[in-house]
């Protein structure tokens, strides 16, 4: 009587670890077909058109600040597809905004960014 009590509990213990398991690997199949969609770009001076390093770029919605490269240039991934503002700030130039709507595909930007009056 003990021993089919233990064989039962063990099968009892084992289903829900399979079932996670396999949910787990359909939220990973799911997922995986969601491909996300990058943002990258180049910023400039509006007048020299030479690369502006360390420019802050920010895409709404998302918790997430990067810095253009010495050549200027930037990439941020998108999980989801929707409409978002990007805003690029350098303390030496005017703030610049755009409005974007992100479909399937990859975006590409050339910045000119206007130098600030100090």
């Amino acid at each position: 009587m003990n021993l089919t009590t233990m064989s039962w509990n063990a099968r009892t213990v084992k289903f829900p670890i399979r079932l996670a398991v396999l949910l787990s690997f359909l939220q990973i199949a799911i997922l995986g077909q969601a491909r996300a969609v990058t943002i990258s770009g180049i910023v400039r001076d509006a007048e020299s058109r030479s690369a502006v390093a360390e420019a802050n770029v920010v895409l709404s919605a998302l918790p997430l600040t990067v810095r253009t490269a010495r050549n200027g240039e930037f990439s941020i991934g998108v999980p989801h597809q929707g409409a978002f503002r990007l805003a690029v700030s350098h303390v030496a130039y005017e703030p610049f905004q755009a409005d974007l709507e992100m479909g399937a595909d990859d975006i590409s930007l050339e910045i000119s960014l206007q130098q600030g009056s100090i």
